[in-house]
Parts: C-alpha cells; sequence; structure tokens
C-alpha cells in the first residue's frame, strides 16, 4: 500500500491518480500516442501535364489556323486569275485591289492600249487604214487568252502574312507580230503578182486583227498565205514564263489582298516587255 504525496491517502499497485486530490501518481505509465506526419504530395507533374497539353493544343491550332490561311490564299488566287482570263477584276472591288489593278480595272482598255502602241511601233496601223481593216479586239483578246496560263509554285504562310509565288505563261505578241513582219517581207517575192501580195497582206491582217475572213488564198499555188505564216509562227513559239508574287497580310484588322508582281499579268496577257 502507498500514499498519495500529495494528500497522504492511501492507494493500491497500479492506480494512476489519486482517488481523493486526482494528483498524479508516480507508479503512473505512459504510453505516448505517436503521429504520423502526412505525405506532402508534389503539384510539379500535374502542372507540367497541364503545360505540355496546353501547348499541344497551342501548336495544332496554330498549325490549323496557318493550313487554313494557306488554303484560303491559294482559292483567292484562283479566283484572281480567273478575273484575269474574265478580263474583269470589277467582283474584287476597286478598294480591295493592290495597284497597279486599282488604277486600271478597265482590262480590256489596257489590252488594247498595248496593241495599239505595238502596231505603231511596228509601222501597222496606217497600212491597217490603207486597208480599210479595223482591229477587232475582241478577237486579239480570244487568240490572247487561248495561250495564257498560270501555276501556283509555293505558299509561304505566317500567322499575319501569306506569299504566293507562281508563274504566268503566254507568247511575247510584240515579238510575234515583229517576226511575222519581217517573214512578210521575205515572202512578197513568191506572190506572181503586186495583185496576189496586196491580197495576201489584206488577208492576214483582216484574219489577225479583223474579221477573220480570208478571200482569194491562193490554194493551189504552193504559196503560204499571209495569215498561214502568222499562225505557224505563233504555233512554233515557246510561251515564255515569268515568275512572281501575290501577297496577302492583315489590312484594318482583316486579311486582305496586299500586293502583286505586275509582271505577272503584263506576261500573262503577252506583253512581258511593256
Amino acid at each position: 500500500m502507498m500514499n498519495c504525496p500529495n494528500c497522504g491517502t492511501p492507494y493500491d499497485a497500479g492506480t494512476t491518480l489519486c482517488p481523493v486530490c486526482n494528483m498524479p501518481l508516480g507508479n503512473a505509465s505512459y504510453t505516448p500516442v505517436e503521429s504520423t506526419p502526412k505525405k506532402r504530395t508534389s503539384k510539379l507533374p500535374i502542372l507540367f501535364c497541364t503545360l505540355a497539353i496546353l501547348l499541344c493544343l497551342g501548336a495544332a491550332g496554330y498549325y490549323y489556323y496557318l493550313n487554313m490561311v494557306e488554303k484560303e490564299c491559294r482559292e483567292v488566287t484562283k479566283r484572281l486569275m480567273q478575273c484575269a482570263h474574265d478580263l474583269d477584276f470589277s467582283s474584287f472591288g476597286k478598294e480591295n485591289l493592290p495597284a497597279p489593278l486599282s488604277e486600271n480595272m478597265d482590262v480590256k482598255k489596257a489590252i488594247s492600249g498595248e496593241m495599239d502602241t505595238i502596231l505603231e511601233e511596228q509601222g501597222v496601223t496606217d497600212l491597217l487604214k490603207t486597208l480599210g481593216i479595223d482591229v477587232k479586239y475582241d478577237r486579239i483578246y480570244d487568240q490572247i487568252l487561248s495561250r495564257a496560263s498560270y501555276s501556283i509554285q509555293d505558299v509561304d504562310v505566317s500567322y499575319n502574312r501569306c506569299t504566293v509565288t507562281m508563274t504566268t505563261s503566254n507568247i511575247d505578241y510584240a515579238q510575234a507580230l515583229k517576226n511575222t513582219k519581217e517573214s512578210l517581207s521575205s515572202t512578197i517575192e513568191e506572190f506572181s503578182s503586186p495583185d496576189d501580195w496586196w491580197s495576201g497582206i489584206r488577208n492576214w491582217f483582216s484574219s489577225f486583227l479583223g474579221d477573220g475572213e480570208e478571200e482569194g488564198k491562193k490554194e493551189d499555188s504552193g504559196i503560204k498565205s499571209l495569215t498561214d505564216i502568222l499562225e505557224e509562227y505563233i504555233s512554233e513559239q515557246e510561251p515564255g514564263t515569268v515568275t512572281g508574287t501575290v501577297v496577302y497580310g492583315i489590312k484594318n484588322g482583316r486579311w486582305a489582298l496586299i500586293s502583286v508582281d505586275p509582271a505577272l499579268f503584263y506576261n500573262y496577257y503577252g506583253f512581258p516587255r511593256r
């Protein structure tokens, strides 16, 4: 039997608290409770995975955007060249076209002016008046466009700019007229009389520049008509090819046609040296 050191109350072995004063007794045994610290989970892997997913989505979105821009630029370029073939750019609207297209949207007038200049340089204008032949420009347009072609070579795209590299092809009509005129001089002696030559030259100009009718052609003489001479030269002439660019970019907050290499259209219409 033992007594409480505080109040003297006797207590049995194994008692942990005094039954009177609640004093902890010397033979009390305590079992400490161990606390297990919580493990701290790192959030870095989740963060890295999230960033990786966002980067992949961003790259895929940007790649998709560039593909859409390239596709649209190709389509707009095809529309532009269809307008060139139709000799009418009005569907684009003057405000959407760069120079020189916006400055001279009347393509037929521009081609007619180029042809007038060529005929004047070759000394043909006065001869046409003497022969009583009016130049039929619609016929010239048809001949020019029948040999005109284009192809898209490459498209370079960034987030705010698209450059289309393309080529246009056609024969050089100024050179065709010059070479044919030289051929005329060498064939004059083949005609049996001045009247035959005069009739032949009238037929040629009428066929190429006028109403397209030929009269008095010598079928059995073995002499080529002047029209044959021209058509033979044109059929043998290799088309000239010019490479240039069509550039699209952001203008006033939207995609627009920024610039076009004028040489592409000059060559497309058969006047590469103009």
